[in-house]
């Protein structure tokens, strides 16, 4: 090689290893990007086979007391309530918006923690407990008695479908102001022509005002049920007019008797335990055998016969 390439070489040689650390550095930040684009840049969505349980305790000294289960396996959505010690009466029961059960801090004069304000710890209803959970206003039909077990499933997509279907609230158009009247015109030779009176100005679009039982998810918002507050409800005590029942239910229907917060539950321990075999019965104990006869005492023998005497000599 003459020296007139290798000077060359050597000029050239900063160019093409500036060159290969540019690559190396582009490449590095390109294997960043596609591990973060795996790793996804939005919230981590709820597994879509998971159980959740609320353990429920008394509100308003009911004395109830249970467990909420619900779990979603693919598209089927289960939720099992077994409560005891409750009002012989009719249980309203729902899943609520809020992450928190009220306690006694959130009664007011009467010492009371009625429908109201629970809610307003809670939040509102958004999933009801009730004998048909495909919608919110499906079912209707809530457990009753002291003790009960509550188990009803559905589709989670129709259910979900359900809660993120808002109808629109009704309209209502507030009437134009009246135009101001014209002035009179001016006396003259000739009067001249009063001017115009003003157009009223539009009416303006306002929402009714609706006291729904029931909220709705959000556009777009996705069905979280960790940290969901579970509520029951119903008492048969008479209670002072001081204690308010909630969306047309009355005080005692609404009162609010026990609740608690859904934690999930470890895949291990959500799985079916197997029933405890029973205990084998103790074999019947063996009958004393019999004793043996006794035997029979064996007869005499006959006496020998005497001797004749012998004849007496001549």
């Amino acid at each position: 090689m003459s020296m007139k390439k290798k000077s060359r070489l050597e000029k050239m040689m900063p160019y093409v290893l500036s060159v290969g650390m540019l690559t190396f550095v582009a490449a590095c930040g390109n294997d960043d990007d596609d591990d973060n684009s795996s790793r996804g840049g939005g919230p981590e969505l709820e597994s879509e086979n998971v159980t959740y349980r609320a353990v429920l305790t008394p509100l308003n000294g009911s004395g109830a007391t249970g467990t909420a289960t619900v779990s979603r396996d693919a598209d089927q959505f289960n939720v099992e309530v077994s409560m005891a010690g409750a009002p012989s009466t009719v249980h309203m029961q729902h899943i609520h918006t809020g992450t928190a059960c009220p306690t006694a801090a959130n009664a007011g004069a009467d010492s009371i923690v009625d429908a109201v304000e629970a809610e307003a710890v809670t939040g509102k209803a958004l999933i009801p407990l009730d004998s048909d959970l495909r919608s919110q206003d499906a079912g209707g039909v809530y457990p009753v008695g002291r003790s009960y077990r509550y188990r009803e499933s559905t589709s989670w997509s129709t259910m979900v479908a359900d809660l993120t279907n808002s109808t629109p609230q009704p309209e209502e158009d507030t009437a134009g102001t009246t135009g101001t009247s014209g002035t009179s015109g001016t006396t003259g030779t000739t009067g001249t022509t009063g001017t115009s009176g003003t157009t009223g100005t539009t009416g303006t679009i306002v929402e009714e005002e609706q006291d729904s039982e029931f909220a709705k998810l959000a556009p777009g918002e996705t069905l979280r049920l960790a940290g969901r507050v579970v509520e029951i409800h119903g008492t048969t005590e008479s209670l002072d007019s001081t204690v308010a029942g909630s969306h047309g239910a009355s005080p005692a229907r609404s009162l609010p008797i026990a609740c608690g917060v859904l934690v999930e539950v470890p895949s291990e321990e959500s799985e079916d335990t197997g029933t405890t075999g029973t205990t084998g019965t103790s074999g019947t104990t063996g009958t004393t055998g019999t004793s043996g006869t006794t035997g029979t005492t064996g007869t005499s023998g006959t006496s020998g016969t005497s001797g004749t005497s012998g004849t007496t000599g001549a």
